[in-house]
């Protein structure tokens, strides 16, 4: 990263015990800057504050980020903590820990595209434009004995993104999410939303309400797709439906009822 015209008020304290570190705060003021990098551009940062406190123990440490106010292109976060945590056991198993009061998509995914090794995939997330309101964020990842796990937890609220490829487009979608390697939960309770099928339609379809569960599963050797309530409705129709996807070989089994449809539309 490359930044222009930093300038930081900060106030820091540490201790040490018998010559070890033990824990550091600082709180901090950060003026107005230019956050960028070679060749990828730069976003202007309006306002950065907080405080940071690190803090070492016997078998890790943390990092934690509170009263955290953020400011980019004229758009403030609400005050916010950031927790990272490390711990090690036995030299063999290592466990890191993100836990997080908000967390503004569109400028994480802004941020994170400058760094020059960002590649590929980052360059797809900008042409997919996502932006959402991430909520109490849970995440862990474990590596143990050259095996790895992990494990997330969030809320989202006003996801929208624009269609990519065979993906839809959607606009004000919000539920959460639970997710670990062998198993998603999606929990929609989406209202006032709209999901933009340019193959099948001219103009964004919209949904009035979109709410139910989706689980994604991994199987030994293929996986399944399943809701067994899912309810979409407009001004023209309500649904509610079931449904069951496995792949190896592709097969779906979808049973929908229809009410109050208006076939002129």
């Amino acid at each position: 990263y490359q930044v222009e015209n930093l300038v930081v008020d900060l106030n820091s304290w540490s201790n040490w015990v018998q010559g070890r570190h033990s824990n550091t705060r600082a709180d901090f003021q950060v003026c107005p800057f230019s956050l960028g990098s070679k060749n990828r551009g730069s976003v202007p940062i309006d306002n950065l504050r907080g405080s940071i406190n690190h803090r070492v123990e016997a078998d890790g440490w943390q990092l934690q980020m509170a009263d955290l106010s953020l400011t980019m292109w004229q758009r403030s976060w609400p005050e916010a903590k950031i927790l990272l945590n490390y711990r090690q056991k036995d030299n063999e198993v290592s466990t890191y820990k993100l836990a997080a009061d908000f967390l503004r998509l569109q400028d994480v995914v802004e941020i994170a595209s400058l760094e020059p090794g960002s590649g590929e995939l980052m360059a797809q997330l900008q042409s997919i434009g996502p932006e959402a309101d991430i909520k109490d964020l849970q995440f862990s990842y474990t590596i143990s004995h050259g095996a790895n796990d992990w494990q997330l937890a969030t809320e989202f609220n006003q996801l929208s993104s624009r269609p990519w490829g065979k993906i839809p487009g959607i606009a004000n979608f919000s539920g959460a999410i639970r997710a670990n390697p062998n198993h998603v939960q999606l929990q929609l309770h989406t209202v006032d939303a709209a999901l933009d099928l340019q193959n099948l339609f001219m103009t964004p379809l919209p949904l009035t309400e979109l709410s139910g569960q989706i689980d994604w599963l991994k199987q030994a050797d293929s996986w399944q797709i399943f809701s067994n309530s899912l309810v979409a409705e407009n001004a023209d129709i309500k649904t509610r439906s079931r449904f069951k996807l496995t792949g190896n070989p592709l097969f779906m089994d979808l049973q929908t009822n229809f009410h109050q449809a208006l076939a002129a539309n």
